[in-house]
């Protein structure tokens, strides 16, 4: 199941609701102890969790592989907290107390810092730590071995060594089993979701991202990984590399306009601006076609989000601006009241509400600060300002005070900047793009 997480002591409680579950169809199970084990260490309750996992480490499926990869994910984080307490027990502690020493020249600080070494009782601690340490690294490694044999060439038996290299062998051996798993069992969501695990722990994000978008077709449509690699990207390499990205996007998912979106971004940036206009609207056009298999019926009269239609409103004011470079004055203004004809869809908070689907990909995307995302009042502001200055240099002061009217009540002013104190939404950014609808 795929959804939107939890704050941490949700997940944590839903984990042990379902773990418990388990453990009641399935109580001789190890499995569903060593999810419940690793949910109570999660918790702070590392003794209970100790306690549970040798209790499934003896249950009747503990030698299946994906019980053995189980108990070898628990025993690695155990050893791992072993060894950390261990390093403490044979740190020296340092305390500082501090007085006002008042003497005739003056009142002087005193500081007095004294240092304790370890006790005898807390080496002997730590050595007994480390000791059950590394017998817990043998049998686990045992273990392991013995069930890797027996399950040669299965999914669990890949997942299984991969594990296995990873805390003994390389973890370049492990990614390549791992990919192996992939490729053995292409439609198998475990394969896949162990592999974008894997590499996301290793800090592999492009990697990472990559992997997912093999994943995430098992589950539904979407290319939202590889836009996310493409803002991830874009300043390290520019807009170059990044069409064979946005291609591959695109493909992925034709129906996702923020895709043909971005590709318009990257040919503008490369300055092919036919090309990109041609991009913006196709993008246009599939976000129209998308609102209009929507609104059937009475749906045409139903308030929308803001942000869904964000990237409509985007793609029509990056045409008018098109347009304008074109020298095509009548399309320039037709796409700025399309934009302008849209904020009478807006629902009650679509003014305020942030539109991070009409902020496209740009270099800079990962400069701190963020600047502030645009929202609806933003979006619909640029196209009634620059619709506004087109009527009024062509002697259309009633068309012009339309406009204006319009920008004033969205808190733009256009005697003023056309965006006080704000950043155009050309220049804001945007949270990594998720699936639709999230």
């Amino acid at each position: 199941e795929y959804r939107l997480a939890a704050e941490r002591e949700g997940e944590l409680g839903r984990a042990a609701f379902y773990a418990d579950k388990a453990a009641q169809m399935r109580p001789q199970s190890a499995r569903p102890m060593l999810m419940k084990a690793m949910v109570l260490a999660e918790s702070g309750k590392s003794d209970a969790a100790a306690r549970l996992a040798e209790t499934a480490a003896s249950a009747e499926d503990a030698n299946d592989p994906r019980s053995v990869r189980l108990i070898a994910k628990f025993r690695r984080a155990q050893v791992a907290r072993m060894h950390r307490t261990a390093a403490a027990l044979r740190t020296p502690t340092v305390s500082s107390s501090f007085y006002d020493d008042h003497r005739s020249d003056g009142v002087w600080r005193v500081t007095r810092t004294t240092t304790y070494q370890p006790s005898g009782a807390d080496l002997a601690r730590a050595a007994a730590l480390e000791a059950e340490a590394r017998r817990m690294i043998d049998a686990t490694r045992s273990t392991m071995e013995a069930a890797i044999k027996v399950s040669a060439g299965s999914l669990d038996g890949r997942l299984l060594e991969a594990s296995y290299e990873d805390w003994f062998g390389t973890k370049a051996r492990a990614v390549e089993l791992l990919r192996v798993a992939v490729n053995e069992n292409p439609d198998d969501l475990r394969a896949h979701d162990a592999l974008v695990e894997y590499l996301r722990a290793g800090g592999r994000r492009a990697d990472a991202l990559e992997a997912e978008a093999a994943a995430t077709r098992l589950v539904h449509t979407s290319c939202a990984p590889l836009l996310t690699k493409a803002w991830l990207t874009v300043d390290e390499q520019g807009f170059g590399p990044l069409v064979e990205l946005l291609a591959r996007a695109r493909k992925l998912d034709p129906t996702d306009a923020r895709a043909t979106a971005y590709a318009a971004q990257a040919e503008r940036d490369l300055r092919d601006k036919p090309k990109a206009a041609a991009l913006y609207t196709v993008a246009a056009a599939l976000e129209t076609a998308r609102l209009a298999s929507d609104d059937r019926g009475d749906a045409r009269a139903w308030p929308r989000r803001a942000d869904d239609l964000a990237t409509l409103m985007a793609s029509r004011n990056l045409l008018a601006k098109a347009a304008k470079s074109f020298n095509q004055p009548d399309q320039e203004v037709a796409q700025y009241e399309a934009t302008i004809a849209l904020v009478g869809r807006f629902g009650p908070d679509a003014r305020k509400t942030p539109m991070y689907g009409a902020v496209f990909l740009s270099q800079g995307a990962n400069r701190v600060p963020v600047p502030r995302t645009p929202d609806g009042a933003d979006v619909a502001a640029e196209a009634a300002l620059a619709a506004g200055f087109w009527y009024s240099d062509r002697g259309r002061p009633a068309d012009a005070e339309r406009c204006w009217t319009l920008s004033k009540s969205l808190g733009h002013h256009p005697r003023n900047d056309p965006f006080p104190g704000r950043m155009p939404p050309s220049q804001t950014l945007r949270p990594p793009p998720g699936r639709r609808g999230d």
